[in-house]
């Protein structure tokens, strides 16, 4: 819904936000100076979004994307993810489990596309 601004630059009694972080994003709409706000639309579609985030720079992007896996993505410490590492080889070791050939995972990935 507000996918370029933060809970904190809502001003939920007047409906009003700050301006935008980036001009690219909302070209049409007027910007404010920095401490003034700007009347931005409450509703914005996924699809509106998706659009005017791929018209940004490859770099702004990719902060974007990791903006927003972060936001979906489980916080795990490093030291569950190397646990896991570890359960995961002691059971194709153990022979618990048959590992993927190279094959079979690349066909996999692909298909998950």
């Amino acid at each position: 819904m507000f996918a370029f601004l933060s809970r904190s630059a809502l001003d939920v009694r007047s409906s009003r936000f700050l301006r935008p972080p980036h001009p690219d994003i909302f070209p049409h709409y007027p910007l404010a100076a920095a401490n003034e706000a700007c009347h931005c639309p409450i509703m914005i579609s996924a699809s509106e979004v998706q659009s005017q985030a791929m018209k940004l720079p490859k770099r702004s992007r990719l902060k974007l994307a990791s903006a927003l896996l972060d936001s979906v993505a489980p916080a795990v410490r490093p030291d569950e993810i190397l646990e896991e590492a570890a359960r995961r080889d002691a059971e194709m070791t153990t022979g618990k489990v048959t590992p993927l050939s190279e094959s079979e995972f690349w066909g996999g990935v692909v298909g998950y596309r």
